[in-house]
């Protein structure tokens, strides 16, 4: 009997989603006297990480998406995300990917493996939707049509207001 419990307890951990989660406080930079505030993230559904950034400086406010994801593709294909969407409650956007790369990690049998890393600009005009947001859901589409979609747990959100009310 205990050995099943056991099992069951075993199964119940490793099928549950982890998503750890971080706020970090950077340094003030000299140069442009601005700070940035990141909510570091990682192990949203299929994405390895996801994280928040805010940058503020006397003049401006800027917040974007940084994402990691592992994937396996085709080396023919020039493997990217094409969409990102984000759906606050039930209203989509689409926002913009500011830049990405493709990481070749290794090859093996006509395949590649390795990751995508992009920047995804968060504009100013969503941060009020963000703050009151109930739920969260974003799509990734790749240039081969797939896509991953993953649901934004309560304690990532709630970080991400977080990082917008930080003003120093």
């Amino acid at each position: 009997m205990k050995r099943i419990i056991l099992m069951v307890l075993c199964f119940m951990v490793i099928s549950f989603s982890v998503c750890s989660a971080e706020i970090r406080k950077g340094q003030i930079d000299t140069f442009d006297n601005s700070f940035r505030i990141n909510s570091l993230n990682h192990s949203i559904g299929d994405i390895e990480q996801f994280n928040f950034y805010k940058k503020k400086n006397e003049l401006n406010v800027e917040y974007s998406f940084y994402i990691r994801k592992e994937c396996l593709y085709e080396i023919q294909f020039g493997y990217i995300i094409d969409k990102f969407q984000i759906k606050i409650n039930d209203d989509i956007y689409d926002l913009k990917v500011l830049k990405q790369n493709t990481q070749l990690n290794s090859y093996s049998f006509g395949h590649a493996f390795g990751e995508i890393i992009a920047t995804i600009d968060v504009k100013n005009e969503l941060l009020n939707e963000l703050k009151n947001a109930k739920n969260i859901a974003v799509r990734l589409t790749y240039s081969d049509g797939t896509n991953d979609t993953a649901n934004i747990p309560d304690e990532v959100l709630a970080e991400w207001k977080q990082v917008i009310a930080t003003e120093k």
